[in-house]
């Protein structure tokens, strides 16, 4: 990540470019960034940057003729206070992996997320380069929540520090408060490590205990300097050995980083300790980590917090014994249990049992044994399984319900036809099939060609609907009667 020494790089790059080149509209913004589009139609325009922590800010200038390219360089170390028509002021934060690249406009990075083209021919890109889409950028001023800088503005820094003590920030470890941007703006991960390794501070001690013990003072101590000057010392370090443009990379083996690793003195080095903190972050340091390390107190990088116990003379026997049972396999004596682990059990022997069996979608089959629905997908199905308690056969009655999304959105259930399933549906549409011949042959519409109980019941009901119908109204029935045909009256009318 980004940290206090890199954003300074970043912004000496910038300030290099803007005194010798000048920039065209538009701004261009990279199709898969969420951030937003800078709007900012000037002819032409130069570009400077200030640094504040683990933030920078470029200034944007309308120029009308190239001596206003002249007049910007005179006034690098100047601020702006705010966005005005002739002038736009961008902060951007550099996330895990920004940073910004100055190339010619056929080679231009491929996560170059924010574009500012040169108004040359060809055109060069002073572009803000960020692969794992972290980084930020705003129109506006600083974050003036974080703290000072604790290079450029060691006197606020330190008071800020010390003043804020009570908080409850520094109840934690050392190595955890001092990455906070509130108080510690710009100190990172590698910063800290080599910091506190510096400064002799076991990171997981109280950070009260160790800052409370430090006197309030304008300037930095070079000859005894203690934690908070090294907050100064050790970026001012990273600054003499850097390129701008370049970030920090450990891991790599090009040449502009050697430098760097042949720098470092406790981060990821070679005999140091890690561990994780309560952030998730590793922090590498040398000897007694301190009262507060959490509990859970993983390593990372190599053994992953693998602890290994170191074995006694008993116990290399036993691993000896251990290995050669593994290669010589299973004893003589346990050959009964391998003969059984080797047969298949109930549920593999189910599964080579049971036929594929296709479940049914309205009335469909899909093709190759996969159930069908409206969106194309397939069916995952259920089978029942019951054993009549024989070792080796099985008497399988599988059921498999498939739940299908109508339109609707109903859910329509379907069961697999069974031959006891078929013949119960031929029965009731014989029975169908039997009622509708009756009655085309004449037989008593009221009882539908049913006899017995069921047939004189129904008939009896028809009977008393029809006497009640034809029963003459009388007094408050018949003003109800008027109403409701008034109102189908009413609702009829076109």
């Amino acid at each position: 990540m980004p940290e206090l020494p890199e954003i300074h790089y970043a912004c000496k790059l910038i300030n290099k470019i803007g005194a010798e080149k000048r920039f065209r509209s538009p701004i261009i913004k990279s199709d898969v960034s969420k951030m937003e589009k800078i709007e900012w139609a000037k002819e032409h325009f130069t570009v400077r940057a200030l640094s504040r922590g683990k933030e920078l800010q470029m200034i944007l200038e309308e120029v009308s003729d190239k001596a206003g390219s002249a007049q910007n360089s005179e006034s690098l170390n100047g601020s702006s206070s705010e966005t005005s028509n002739s002038s736009l002021m961008l902060t951007f934060g550099f996330g895990m992996s920004g940073k910004f690249s100055f190339d010619r406009f056929d080679a231009i990075p491929k996560h170059a997320h924010l574009q500012f083209f040169t108004d040359e021919n060809p055109s060069y890109v002073l572009s803000f380069v960020d692969y794992r889409r972290f980084g930020t950028w705003r129109v506006g001023d600083f974050d003036f929540a974080r703290g000072p800088d604790p290079v450029k503005d060691y006197k606020d820094f330190r008071q800020n520090v010390l003043g804020n003590l009570d908080k409850s920030v520094f109840n934690k470890a050392i190595c955890e408060a001092i990455m906070e941007q509130k108080y510690f703006n710009g100190i990172g991960n590698y910063l800290r490590a080599e910091i506190l390794h510096r400064a002799e501070v076991p990171p997981f001690v109280a950070a009260r205990s160790v800052l409370e013990k430090l006197a309030p003072k304008d300037t930095v101590d070079v000859n005894n300097p203690d934690l908070l000057d090294y907050c100064n010392l050790v970026p001012k370090e990273v600054f003499n050995i850097m390129k701008p443009g370049e970030g920090y990379n450990p891991k790599s083996d090009k040449e502009i980083y050697r430098p760097f690793k042949g720098w470092l003195r406790c981060y990821m080095v070679e005999g140091m300790t890690n561990l994780v903190d309560r952030q998730g972050r590793t922090i590498w340091f040398a000897g007694n980590p301190g009262p507060m390390v959490p509990a859970k107190n993983q390593s990372r990088h190599g053994a992953r917090g693998k602890r290994r116990r170191s074995p006694s003379s008993s116990d290399d026997d036993n691993s000896e014994a251990g290995s050669v049972k593994e290669r010589k396999g299973v004893s003589e004596d346990n050959s009964e249990a391998e003969a059984l682990q080797s047969q298949p059990s109930v549920s593999q022997k189910i599964k080579r049992e049971v036929p594929q069996v296709t479940p049914v979608r309205n009335g469909k089959r899909g093709a190759g044994g996969h159930a069908t629905s409206a969106n194309g997908n397939g069916s995952s199905y259920f089978v029942k399984v019951e054993s009549d308690g024989a070792a080796d056969t099985f008497d399988i009655k599988a059921t498999v319900k498939v739940a299908a999304r109508s339109k609707k959105g109903k859910t329509a259930r379907q069961k697999v036809e069974d031959p006891e399933i078929s013949e119960r549906k031929h029965s009731l549409q014989i029975r169908k099939q039997t009622k509708e011949a009756a009655e085309s042959e004449g037989a008593d519409p009221i009882s539908g060609g049913k006899t017995g109980k069921r047939a004189s019941k129904k008939a009896k009901g028809t009977e008393k609907r029809e006497k009640v119908k034809n029963e003459p109204l009388i007094g408050s029935e018949k003003g109800n009667v008027r109403h409701s045909a008034r109102l189908v009256a009413v609702k009829d009318e076109p």
